[in-house]
């Protein structure tokens, strides 16, 4: 919840009329709970979901994950979500079979870095070549901690979320 990507997301996307929700997943930070292996933190996201208030549901909600998180995210499958932002996904901390949003109809966009050291644009092409409606954004220069990258992220960020209302 503090990596600076994270954290940039939080302080900045408010300022784009954007509402964020930022958690902790179990066993890490001041949350309770442990390592659930990537597959219990799926149960942390659609708490997340349910914790949106009512008066939200009529702007676009999507989940917006980095690293770790976005792997977890592929796992959420609501129909309340307007589409996933996938920062940096390393797409091996969960089992591909279980990210399940990779063949849902709604949109989906990849933010990877251009020197990801975990998953490459090369590679993460090939890995969703056959995922439904979803597209890649490489941000230049970046590596999977995107630091000095935080501009382009959060712009990245601002255009996607945009796209969906």
């Amino acid at each position: 919840m503090h990596s600076p990507v994270t954290a940039s997301l939080f302080r900045f996307l408010p300022k784009s009329q954007v509402a964020v929700l930022r958690f902790d997943f179990r066993g890490a930070g001041n949350s309770s709970g442990t390592f659930g292996e990537g597959v219990a933190e799926a149960n942390d996201v659609h708490a997340a979901i349910d914790a949106v208030p009512t008066a939200l549901a009529e702007i676009p909600l999507a989940i917006v994950g980095y690293s770790f998180g976005a792997d977890v995210a592929l796992q959420v499958v609501d129909n309340r979500l307007d589409g996933w932002l996938l920062i940096a996904p390393p797409l091996r901390s969960v089992a591909q079979a279980s990210m399940a949003a990779s063949s849902d109809q709604r949109p989906k966009l990849l933010a990877v870095p251009e020197h990801d050291q975990f998953n490459p644009p090369e590679q993460a092409a090939s890995r969703v070549a056959d995922w439904v409606n979803t597209g890649i954004e490489v941000v230049t220069r970046g590596d999977h901690f995107l630091a000095g990258q935080m501009q382009v992220v959060t712009g990245i960020a601002t255009r996607f979320l945009a796209g969906l209302g």
